[in-house]
């Protein structure tokens, strides 16, 4: 399993609207930034031009395991953003298993 270390780490994981469930706080919903990765310059965009590349992100391994693990916690939404989340090869996977998650 993936350290919550790591998610902490690379800052990738952003968990915001926490509800109680059977007396214990779960992250409601996360914002995850699955790839900093873009093929655009938008002069708008807070993505930096250093970081334009896929070389920090996960696995497509680790990136399941951590959406089993937001569902063991009761994550009801997650929001894949990043860069340009469609650039990741995996992103259908990702969002399958999501919604076989019910998420």
């Amino acid at each position: 399993m993936v350290q919550s270390k790591l998610i902490n780490g690379f800052g990738i994981l952003k968990a915001i609207g926490k509800v109680k469930l059977l007396n214990k706080r779960v992250p409601a919903y996360c914002e995850w930034e699955i790839t900093h990765y873009c093929n655009m310059s938008c002069a708008w965009c807070s993505t930096l031009t250093a970081a334009r590349n896929n070389a920090d992100d996960l696995s497509s391994e680790q990136a399941l395991d951590i959406i089993e693990q937001l569902s063991d916690l009761g994550t009801q939404m997650v929001h894949f953003s990043g860069g340009e989340p469609m650039l990741r090869k995996d992103l259908h996977a990702l969002i399958t298993r999501a919604k076989q998650k019910n998420m």
